[in-house]
């Protein structure tokens, strides 16, 4: 086998947390390729393309119910070469670009008169955020920021 020379345009899809529509991607390989979706919650309209033409694939994302993002991808396997094409979707009601979100949900509501308590933010992005103390009886430790990939 004899590695292929795969080009992809975008080389991913972002899809709100309720998809506005199918998103599409155009894909160009020296050889017969074949295509997957790696998750459920969206689909794509074919499973393979032929040798030196342009392919325009649609992906179709179902809606979020989740209070996270999701990602999955497209493989494709061309010979011996396997490229992944990232499908980002936003949480339930969310938009994708810029992200920024509560992992719990988008609030925090405490169960207990006294404690400490964490709450983890995620974002898609490196976007600056402040937090900021509603109250007197509220107390804010020192920020982490870790990157997840």
């Amino acid at each position: 086998m004899v590695a292929a020379n795969i080009t992809v345009n975008p080389s991913y899809l972002t899809f709100e947390g309720t998809p506005d529509g199918p998103k599409t991607f155009d894909i160009t390989s020296d050889q017969a390729f074949t295509l997957s979706a790696d998750a459920s919650w969206f689909q794509i309209d074919t499973e393979s393309g032929e040798a030196g033409q342009t392919m325009t694939v649609t992906v179709t994302c179902d809606p979020s119910e989740l209070s996270q993002m999701r990602e999955g991808s497209v493989n494709v396997l061309a010979g011996e070469t396997e490229i992944r094409i990232p499908v980002i979707q936003g949480a339930a009601g969310q938009a994708v670009e810029p992200f920024i979100s509560i992992v719990e949900g988008n609030s925090f509501t405490f169960k207990a008169d006294a404690g400490t308590f964490d709450v983890t933010v995620q974002s898609n992005v490196d976007y600056e955020y402040e937090v900021t103390e509603g109250s007197s009886w509220l107390s804010i430790a020192p920020q982490t920021k870790a990157l997840v990939s």
